[in-house]
């Protein structure tokens, strides 16, 4: 925005330098007073060595001469405003009649007008003077010199664009920088309350636009958060009331005498006890984040892997030794627990690999889970993640849990800045895709 801003003004700067040279141009003096001065000096002493028959010969440039004719090389014709008041001084200067003894004409030296248009080249070619003087003996006194311009536009523009643009930059770079600065702020702030960074209020500043913008931005933290930590203690609360009733159910079920009414009815309240669980761990992932770790990833990984071999499933783990990663650990344990448990209880099988931050990964560091399931309908990618939802033909014919694994997993993941995805593999089966950047704040 601020290079934006300083492109606009210089554009304008420009501009306004092109319309003054244009108005000047069309309306302001052509010839340098001193130039001018100058000129009728050098005609009045050329004609007094023409009255004398003494030779003519110019001292100045090249281009500068005299000399006597019969016919005058300026022929009669309406002179300009300047060419008038020019040949209106020499007449006076030499005595002679102010009407049709001098003519003047003013021209570029490429013999184009001399109040060329601003784009054409010819503006920035010097001045010529072509003059015809009436002498007594009927001869006509021809002079051709070279005037300086009112207005060089080079000389001026070489002082005047920097003299004029610097200030104008520093000052736009200024009022830019201002503007952008809270600006700035509130981007990287959103971005990481996108992730559930805790944040403290942004400080108040800048214009009166960007502070009611950030006072405005602060209060809707503050009303998310209010609304998060609600809906995290009612679900917690729901939950936790729901242990009582069904803890005593369960007691109650014991003492059925009927066995397969009794085994039924407690594979009802363990299932429903499972699914109390599973809301309460839905409702702490989405409470406040825990503080950031530096941690060894193979050392943080090897618990998963040791759980699983206890447990009787064979689920590799690929992890590359020495490889340190800040990140918010517990939260990043339990994500992949969930996804490991989806690909068990789904395909039956798992498998962990973690590949190292490079340029294939844009500097991230990324977990996939793996199975050689029958995976999912890409169309339903992204609906797997939304809380209590459960496809009808995901991954096999058997559904269960309530449908907040992956919901929970992606919330562990945003917590620390990362994102979860899911892709089908070409080799048939499901991944999941975890990747970390490197955090802002450690």
């Amino acid at each position: 925005m601020g290079w934006q801003f300083g492109l606009l003004l210089l554009g304008a700067l420009l501009a306004s330098h092109l319309i003054a040279m244009a108005l000047l141009q069309r309306t302001g003096q052509l010839i340098n007073p001193a130039s001018r001065n100058q000129t009728v000096t050098t005609l009045s002493a050329v004609h007094a060595l023409a009255m004398r028959g003494a030779d003519m010969e110019l001292a100045g440039a090249d281009q500068d001469r005299a000399w006597l004719a019969e016919a005058p090389q300026v022929a009669p014709f309406a002179m300009l405003p300047e060419e008038r008041h020019l040949a209106a001084a020499v007449a006076q200067a030499l005595r002679l009649p102010a009407e049709g003894a001098v003519w003047m004409q003013i021209e570029r030296v490429s013999g184009q007008q001399a109040r060329a248009s601003v784009f054409s080249p010819a503006v920035w070619q010097p001045l010529r003077l072509r003059a015809s003087i009436a002498l007594p003996d009927g001869q006509w006194l021809n002079a051709s010199l070279g005037l300086q311009g009112r207005y060089e536009w080079s000389r001026i523009l070489l002082f005047a664009l920097p003299a004029s643009v610097l200030p104008v930059l520093v000052v736009a770079w200024l009022v830019a920088w201002r503007l952008v600065r809270p600006l700035r702020r509130l981007i990287d702030a959103a971005g990481q309350l996108r992730y559930g960074h805790e944040l403290p209020d942004l400080p108040v500043r800048g214009p009166h636009e960007a502070r009611e913008l950030t006072r405005q931005f602060n209060a809707m933290q503050r009303r998310l958060a209010q609304h998060r930590d609600a809906r995290t203690r009612m679900l917690a609360a729901i939950s936790h009331d729901l242990r009582t009733p069904v803890t005593a159910l369960r007691l109650q079920a014991e003492l059925i005498d009927d066995e397969n009414l009794r085994e039924d009815m407690i594979a009802s309240l363990v299932e429903l006890q499972a699914m109390v669980e599973e809301t309460l761990d839905f409702a702490r992932a989405d409470a406040r984040a825990e503080a950031w770790q530096t941690v060894d990833v193979a050392a943080l990984l090897a618990p998963l892997e040791r759980r699983y071999q206890q447990l009787g499933h064979t689920v590799p783990f690929t992890v590359p030794t020495g490889l340190r990663w800040v990140c918010r650990p517990i939260a990043l344990r339990r994500a992949l627990a969930n996804l490991i448990e989806n690909a068990l209880r789904h395909a039956g099988d798992a498998a962990v690999r973690v590949v190292l931050p490079g340029p294939s990964t844009a500097g991230a560091l990324c977990l996939c889970v793996e199975d050689a399931g029958p995976g999912i309908d890409p169309r339903k990618l992204e609906q797997v993640f939304e809380p209590f939802l459960q496809l009808d033909d995901a991954r096999g014919p058997q559904r269960q849990g309530l449908g907040l694994g992956l919901a929970i997993a992606r919330t562990c993941v945003e917590m620390q800045g990362g994102t979860l995805v899911l892709e089908n593999r070409s080799e048939g089966g499901l991944r999941a895709v975890i990747r970390l950047p490197a955090p802002r704040r450690a």
